[in-house]
């Protein structure tokens, strides 16, 4: 009598973040980051910014026309893999 063994696999681990689109006011490229859910936003544009070669102190993020307070994060703003958030000049 043949037996069958099933075995259950674990599905593969996925990375632990949203992928979030940055892009610079005036900009037509954008840079793709790997963002935790509970990262906030100041954590986010010193990323960003490091890797820009820009001064985080002289920028901000906006989502959807509303500017992201620092201590805030993705999972405060509803946001999704894929979203686009922009890096504006601090007035």
């Amino acid at each position: 009598m043949l037996q069958v063994r099933v075995e259950e696999r674990a599905p593969p681990p996925q990375p632990k973040g949203l992928k979030l689109k940055l892009s610079r006011e005036g900009e037509r490229e954008h840079t793709t980051l790997l963002h935790p859910p509970d990262g906030t936003f100041g954590e986010l544009l010193a990323a960003y910014c490091a890797q820009a070669g820009l001064p985080p102190a002289g920028y901000r993020l906006q989502f959807d026309g509303d500017t992201l307070a620092p201590a805030g994060t993705p999972a405060d703003a509803d946001m999704e893999d894929g979203d686009l958030v922009e890096v504006v000049k601090a007035r």
